[in-house]
This record gives C-alpha cells, structure tokens and sequence, in this order.
C-alpha cells in the first residue's frame, strides 16, 4: 500500500482535484494524472471505477 506521506501522490491528487473543480475532469491533462496516480497505486482502470476508455491521447466515449 501506498503511504499516506507520498508527496507525489498527494500532489497529483490535488491537481486532478483543481482540474474538476474548474469543469475540466476529462481534459487530457486529467486522463493522464489520473494514469499517474493509478500507476502509482497499481490500479487497473477496472480496479478504481474509471470506466472511461481512452488511447492514442484522446478520450473516446461509450
């Protein structure tokens, strides 16, 4: 498990959450922090509800 006291985690959490708060929560910028911190948690994109599904550096909607 990832320590609480992991700066870089806490940092890209708080710039995704900057990101949503000023309507931009699927910008490419937030896809790929949020490919960040899922890799820095070892999560899959199955493993944290992000249903969204993307490549090539654009998102593709269902």
């Amino acid at each position: 498990m990832t320590p609480i006291t992991d700066t870089p985690l806490a940092l890209m959490r708080m710039a995704l959450a900057l990101l949503d708060t000023n309507g931009e929560g699927v910008s490419p910028c937030a896809i790929h922090l949020q490919t960040a911190i899922d890799a820095r948690l070892r999560k899959t994109p199955e493993q944290n509800g992000n249903g969204a599904m993307f490549g090539g550096g654009e998102l593709r909607s269902h």
